[in-house]
């Protein structure tokens, strides 16, 4: 699973499983219990030191610089699995009301 921001690859997370076998805390009775059900919550940050996944450095490569955050009105995330991926598959996101954690996508910004 590949993370870009404003189109600069940030890190890319190796997932352990496609996660069921259980219904996720938060999932919805109508949602089939033969789809995915759940999964692991995963925080990237970039930051002027570099990227990281769940606060490990990842990529020193990527700063905060590199995202060009003050030339647009606006930041593009991309999350998606590269052609070339080693285990190419599916992403699912889980929101609020889904899966074990009950939050959506959160993007902070800060100095």
């Amino acid at each position: 699973i590949t993370v870009w921001i404003n189109d600069v690859e940030i890190a890319t997370y190796t997932c352990p499983s496609d996660f069921g076998g259980r219904r996720g805390r938060y999932t919805p009775k109508h949602w089939s219990v033969n789809m995915t059900q759940f999964g692991e919550l995963k925080q990237f940050s970039v930051d002027h030191k570099g990227a990281y996944i769940d606060g490990l450095l990842v990529n020193s490569d990527v700063t905060i610089k590199k995202l060009k955050l003050d030339r647009n009105d606006h930041i593009k995330v991309t999350i998606g699995i590269k052609d070339d991926a080693e285990h190419v598959g599916g992403v699912n996101l889980f929101g609020e009301g889904f899966g074990d954690y009950p939050q959506n996508i959160i993007l902070t910004l800060s100095e």
